[in-house]
């Protein structure tokens, strides 16, 4: 279920959720608006190869730059991040969309989802159109749609939590995944768990189990 204005004033007056700083302005029908901050983070163009695994200084990948406007070049990547800090409950999870006017001009989101249990300012990464766009901080520029889950889900603890700016990926270096592995054991459920013998039902529920935490492994 996506949250109109009156169930979002709810939460907010309830102090479930949080948006720092708040402004009834940025409350639409359906959605919240968010603005953009002054300071960016510029892709640059750059020959030497990055590697995923290995990778510990991104900084020659990136140029910041702070001011009260900014051009996207066309075809530019920028990482950018809203003047908003969010506070999602459990029961809560965002989408997060360009809004319409600013993709009209050719303009790119990577959308994203804020996880129930998230804290922090998004970042987000925006894509240059045909032609140079001047953007102004302060500008709401995206929209989040908050939806209410069926149930209060595991809070955010992710490596983006509590972030206050546009951020570069924070990789995970080969070497830890490595160790994570070793460190991770995949519990193993036993004939009796299952209920004695190994039905087909039994097989399913086995690897239903199998698969969740592998997943729990991978975030």
């Amino acid at each position: 279920m996506i949250l109109d204005k009156q169930s979002v004033l709810k939460y907010i007056g309830e102090k479930k959720l949080r948006i720092e700083p708040l402004s009834t302005e940025l409350l639409q029908n359906v959605g919240i608006d968010l603005r953009i901050s002054e300071r960016i983070l510029r892709l640059k163009s750059e020959k030497k190869e990055l590697d995923t695994y290995r990778a510990t200084n991104l900084d020659q990948y990136y140029r910041a730059q702070t001011g009260r406007s900014f051009v996207i070049k066309a075809g530019e990547n920028i990482l950018a991040s809203t003047i908003e800090r969010i506070i999602l409950p459990t029961d809560l999870v965002g989408f997060v969309h360009l809004k319409s006017t600013y993709a009209r001009l050719g303009l790119l989101l990577s959308t994203g989802v804020v996880s129930p249990g998230f804290e922090g300012k998004l970042t987000f990464e925006m894509h240059g159109g045909s032609f140079p766009i001047r953007i102004h901080s302060n500008e709401a520029i995206l929209c989040v749609f908050l939806a209410k889950l069926a149930s209060n889900a595991k809070p955010y603890e992710g490596r983006y939590q509590g972030q206050s700016g546009p951020l570069m990926p924070r990789l995970i270096r080969k070497e830890g995944r490595e160790n994570k592995s070793k460190q991770t054991r995949v519990k193993r459920v036993s004939a009796r768990e299952l209920g004695g013998t190994r039905t087909r039902e039994s097989y399913k529920k086995y690897f239903s189990r199998l698969v969740s935490s592998t997943f729990a492994y991978l975030k």
